[in-house]
């Protein structure tokens, strides 16, 4: 009779790379985690397109929720092409040099022929490089200063007030910061 003379199992130890794997997630879910709970705006563009990798929802807020994951800033986000946001991104990747600005204007509709919205904006593109040094990408950060520039000017219009009455009446006022 001919029966079964053994079992051969071949079998490969994998654990190693299961651990690691699941480390790697682990981590990416943390990263996705703080950039979705940052105070600031975020938003990670891949490409010289411009296409939107990941937004927070700072980033959804600045654009009124509109679907713009995956999609390029040039189709998700019109109004910043108009207003120049698009040309200071090519020129940060391709150069590879950041770009800084400080209380800068961004208007948007929030429906086709509804009002214009005004923000402003403190923010930085940050081009992200390869091993290479060669840019990939662009990480947009920053934070809306709409409030604090809208206190500044009411406090710079009532000081033109008060500069425009005392000068009619003659009476001097001191006033510091």
């Amino acid at each position: 009779p001919h029966g079964v003379g053994g079992v051969l199992v071949t079998c490969a130890e994998t654990t190693e790379q299961v651990l690691a794997e699941r480390k790697l997630a682990s981590e990416r879910e943390r990263f996705v985690q703080l950039f979705d709970q940052a105070p600031t705006f975020l938003a990670l563009l891949r490409g010289p397109d411009h296409v939107i990798e990941l937004a927070n929802p700072g980033f959804l807020a600045l654009s009124d929720y509109r679907p713009v994951v995956g999609r390029t800033v040039a189709d998700a986000l019109p109004e910043a092409v108009a207003q120049g946001y698009l040309s200071l991104l090519d020129a940060v990747y391709r150069t590879g040099r950041p770009y800084s600005a400080l209380g800068s204007r961004y208007a948007f509709q929030t429906s086709p022929g509804g009002p214009v919205e005004e923000r402003y904006l403190d923010f930085v593109y940050q081009p992200i490089m390869d091993r290479d040094g060669t840019p990939i990408g662009i990480l947009v950060q920053g934070v809306d200063v709409t409030g604090r520039t809208q206190s500044d000017r009411a406090l710079a219009l009532n000081r033109a007030r008060l500069d425009y009455a005392t000068r009619l009446s003659g009476v001097g006022f001191w006033y510091c910061d």
